[in-house]
């Protein structure tokens, strides 16, 4: 029998130096701009060209609901009260070593996913950096939730895009209800814990308190315990991975795009079939998943349930036996 066929190391050979700017976190100026602008992002929800976009680019989503192909999904999350700095793989997690072969994704028992498995990470689950697929999707993903754009929930809710949010425990509790009807409109909820704080090099008991306590509290609120985890600015250590796997997480995520300068950016050429695309919740929200949505389309590719292409993931296989003198 021939072996199972396994997908790419994405870990091993992440997409690195994409930097955020830190911006001040959203107080009353930020809400009465947002306020302010509101009547044109009404007008622009109503436009043909949007609707045209959105359409086309989210058409897998009414298929998949009739039997076809395609996904809806979400979950997503900003970073933290001063907003989130990436880094680089390199500088944030512990190197990892790369499996010695791989071998393209395969289909799923999920209608129109084709996925391979989620290798590497310096702990028993998963960091993810873009999805080992070559199905002609990408995802996107919205942090923090420090800002509730209504004319965001109702572009996400009318056309069923398929979004992920990691929230921040302060920010979920205090728009609670913005954020469940987010989860109606088919919203995927993940978390990126409790206050924001970075967790690279800090105790045990530190991390647990930051992934794990907010977990109940999530649990109430939205009627699930969060299963994905992107931990604050993209930093985590073996230590992160541990907890995280310890109150019930299957996945770490972090991205291979930015958009929150309004058009998506990645730090290795074109955007393409498998990125994770990185927002948060900020005024103008609308108007750059607009953009966003342009894009993709332009690039022949369609936003897709995050959730729908991990949870379809096949085992990793066994680690590669060492070799060498002895």
């Amino acid at each position: 029998m021939s072996a199972r066929p396994t997908g790419p190391n994405l870990t091993a050979v992440p997409p690195t130096d994409l930097e955020e700017t830190r911006a001040p976190e959203p107080g009353l100026a930020d809400v009465r701009r947002g306020r302010s602008a509101r009547r044109l992002r009404a007008v622009l929800v109503v436009t043909a060209l949007v609707v045209v976009v959105v359409a086309g680019g989210l058409a897998v989503v009414a298929t998949r609901s009739g039997g076809g192909t395609g996904g809806t999904g979400s979950s997503a999350g900003g970073e933290g009260p001063s907003s989130e700095r990436s880094r680089s793989t390199a500088s944030t997690s512990t190197p990892t070593t790369a499996p010695t072969t791989t071998a393209p994704p395969v289909p799923t028992s999920v209608p129109g996913v084709t996925v391979g498995p989620l290798v590497g990470g310096p702990g028993p689950i998963p960091v993810v950096h873009r999805v080992p697929t070559t199905d002609p999707v990408v995802f996107i993903t919205i942090d923090d939730g420090a800002f509730a754009d209504e004319d965001a929930l109702k572009l996400i809710g009318e056309h069923r895009i398929p979004v992920t949010l990691f929230l921040n425990q302060s920010y979920f509790a205090a728009n609670a209800d913005y954020f469940r009807r987010l989860q109606d409109s088919g919203a995927v909820l993940g978390a990126h814990t409790s206050t924001h704080a970075e967790l690279r090099g800090r105790d045990a008991a530190f991390q647990h308190a930051e992934i794990c306590d907010m977990v109940a509290e999530f649990r109430d609120r939205f009627g699930r315990a969060p299963t994905l985890f992107r931990p604050p600015y993209g930093s985590y250590d073996a230590t992160t991975l541990q907890q995280a796997a310890s109150c019930g997480f299957t996945a770490a995520l972090h991205w291979s795009a930015v958009a929150d300068s309004g058009s998506i950016v990645t730090a290795d050429g074109p955007l393409r079939a498998g990125d994770i695309v990185l927002l948060h919740f900020r005024p103008g929200l609308v108007l750059r998943l607009y953009t966003v949505l342009t894009q993709i389309q332009a690039a022949g590719l369609r936003p897709a349930s995050l959730s729908d292409y991990l949870d379809s993931a096949p085992p990793a296989p066994p680690a590669a036996p060492a070799t060498g003198a002895g």
